[in-house]
């Protein structure tokens, strides 16, 4: 395997499960991951920017696109790829800033390759 240069990723997700299988998935892949359990967690915590955020879409108190809006209100541009369970297609949830919507669960090399693309960006 060749050797990738470590990138940043912030993942916000309240399901426990699903935030530690990613931040494991993705530490054994090479990246720093820096998890959140919400979108408050995020905001307050003013993180250093990511080379791209993975967040739910629906999380009590805030959804991932309103989390999305907020960072960039702030000025803050990265990659985001938003992971969703809900019935809606995930097409429709499409906004400014997302570089990839799936729906829950995703293949693991699906979801590794479209962070890997969003941090060649």
């Amino acid at each position: 395997m060749g050797e990738r240069p470590s990138a940043l990723i912030h993942i916000v997700d309240d399901d426990d499960g699903v935030r530690d299988s990613l931040q494991v998935l993705l530490e054994a892949s090479g990246y720093d991951v820096i998890a959140f359990a919400s979108p408050q967690d995020y905001l307050d915590a003013k993180p250093v920017p990511p080379d791209c955020m993975i967040v739910d879409h629906l999380m009590p108190g805030m959804t991932g696109l309103e989390l999305i809006a907020e960072i960039q209100a702030r000025g803050a541009k990265f990659p985001v790829i938003v992971l969703t369970a809900t019935a809606e297609r995930p097409q429709k949830l499409k906004v400014t800033g997302v570089n990839a919507i799936f729906g829950k669960p995703v293949r693991d090399d699906i979801l590794l390759a479209a962070i890997e693309a969003a941090c060649k960006r």
